[in-house]
């Protein structure tokens, strides 16, 4: 056996990093079962789609999409997490929300705000879904105004 102060120093320090290559994960696993899962957790995109409950093109506006969650959030309005503008031509509008790492998508009562707006600031239509792991995402806007 080489006594570890004659070892060859490149050498050495390969085998470590190679062995902490594999040990890194199991490391990572274990810290993230003690803290809690979420702890290193980034999370996912939520993907879905929007449409009228009529089926009818969505009309001319913008749709303020959020999160809100009745059990720990305030229960005004929320800041909008992302805005899509709505042509008047489409029946259906897909979109791509990036929630912030703070919301707990686990909660049972999380749910996905739509809002279809006029120009001006009124409420065309309302709408929310509840985000299923794994699962694209449907939120039906009812209306709130007749035009």
């Amino acid at each position: 056996m080489v006594p570890p102060h004659s070892r060859d120093p490149a050498t050495h320090f390969q085998k470590e990093a190679n062995s902490m290559t594999y040990q890194t994960p199991a490391k990572a696993a274990a810290i993230a079962a003690l803290l809690g899962s979420s702890a290193f957790a980034q999370a996912p995109d939520l993907r879905g789609d929007i449409g009228l409950d009529s089926g009818a093109a969505l009309p001319e506006g913008r749709i303020a999409i959020y999160l809100k969650d009745p059990a720990t959030g305030p229960s005004g309005m929320e800041a909008a997490d992302l805005y899509i503008q709505s042509s008047g031509k489409t029946d259906r509008i897909a979109f791509t929300l990036a929630p912030d790492e703070d919301w707990d998508l686990t909660s049972p009562s999380l749910q996905i705000v739509a809002r279809l707006e006029r120009e001006d600031g009124w409420l065309l239509a309302r709408g929310s879904a509840r985000p299923e792991a794994g699962s694209q995402i449907h939120i039906t806007l009812y209306e709130a105004m007749y035009r």
